[in-house]
């Protein structure tokens, strides 16, 4: 009767082996593209985020200065700029002054700063003046707010309500006839991510 038994029990083929182990690498590989693309995408999510919030902290960054500007012009060594300046030309540049200029260490130093925007090459840079009227040879403080810039261009509203392509406008005799716009439109386009437009109003104007 045991022998019966055992002549009626068998294992697994080598077929049948081959196949279970085809199955399981099928479903492995399944399993493994799957978590490849939820990881791929999550990457590809942060990636999206930083550069959103780099984005977003560069448009603080411009809005603060712009609403914090003032009327008072800056000698840079050679002449007297004036408290705002802004040119389409290239590279596109903005220079202006205004106040809220940090001071974290309490030293003995004004609330002004001298402020420029540069757009070159794809980069927009901010650059800031250690004092308002330059010293000889004195370099400003340079860092990149934004990457992969394809144009970056302001327009200015005057007191009459018209809105001009640079700033300031000048008078007969070459003088500007308003320090300072009322407000100022942005319009910047990043690669990828399309056209960004700010309204900005000066409060000090």
């Amino acid at each position: 009767m045991m022998q019966k038994a055992l002549q009626h029990t068998r294992g697994f083929t080598l077929l049948e082996l081959l196949v279970a182990i085809s199955i399981f690498a099928l479903l492995s590989l399944t399993a493994y593209a799957a978590l490849d693309n939820s990881i791929k995408q999550k990457r590809i999510g942060e990636a999206q985020a930083k550069a959103l919030r780099r984005i977003q902290i560069s448009l603080l960054h411009i809005e603060r200065d712009l609403q914090q500007a003032v009327n008072r012009g800056s000698n840079n060594g050679q002449s007297v700029e004036q408290a705002m300046e802004y040119s389409s030309l290239e590279p596109p540049t903005l220079r202006l002054t205004h106040i809220g200029r940090s001071n974290p260490l309490g030293r003995p130093r004004g609330h002004l700063q001298r402020t420029a925007y540069v757009l070159k090459e794809g980069r927009l840079y901010r650059m800031s003046w250690p004092h308002l009227d330059s010293l000889q040879g004195e370099e400003p403080q340079q860092a990149v707010l934004l990457e992969n810039v394809e144009s970056w261009s302001l327009r200015m509203l005057d007191s009459h309500r018209q809105w001009q392509q640079s700033w300031p406008q000048a008078g007969p005799t070459g003088q500007a006839l308003e320090p300072l716009p009322m407000a100022v439109e942005m319009t910047l386009r990043i690669k990828g991510w399309g056209e960004i437009r700010r309204l900005i109003k000066l409060v000090g104007s």
